[in-house]
């Protein structure tokens, strides 16, 4: 299959085989796909499970720490937090939330030294309703001045 190019959490070996990298694990296998670069200038990575019926889906930003200034310490931080607070077609973090319940779907999301993501999981079922979700949390947060005030303390 080629030679290791890594390890993964799972104790697992990728391997590059052509097009695409195979993680072998003890009990399953995952292919990842060539990136795919998109119109809109993001990038796709798709990573497969076959057998599965959960889509994950994330935007990944490159933001945190790493990107800060002095008087920005926290910013990334920041607006991860409050994006959740609403957006255009759910007014609030309580609607966020409940439409995620209502899918089934966890929605979370991070800030590292030099990423902020925000992902939700999901039964393939749903999938397109939980990439909508994502979707407009993160290009149409409300920033409501209100729950900005809250979120700074």
């Amino acid at each position: 299959m080629g030679r290791a190019r890594g390890r993964t959490a799972a104790t697992g070996a990728i391997r590059r085989t052509g097009a695409r990298n195979t993680v072998a694990s003890h009990q399953t296998r995952v292919h990842v796909a060539a990136p795919e670069h998109l119109p809109n200038g993001l990038t796709l990575q798709r990573v497969q499970m076959p057998g599965t019926q959960v889509v994950t889906a994330a935007l990944a930003f490159p933001a945190g720490s790493r990107y800060e200034l002095a008087g920005e310490i926290g910013l990334a931080h920041f607006a991860e937090h409050a994006i959740f607070k609403g957006s255009h077609l759910y007014r609030t973090h309580h609607a966020v939330n409940r439409r995620a319940e209502d899918l089934g779907a966890l929605i979370n999301a991070y800030t590292s030294h030099s990423v902020v993501c925000f992902h939700v999981t999901a039964r393939a079922a749903v999938a397109a309703d939980a990439l909508e979700l994502i979707n407009d949390i993160v290009s149409h947060p409300l920033l409501d001045p209100e729950e900005l005030k809250r979120e700074r303390g």
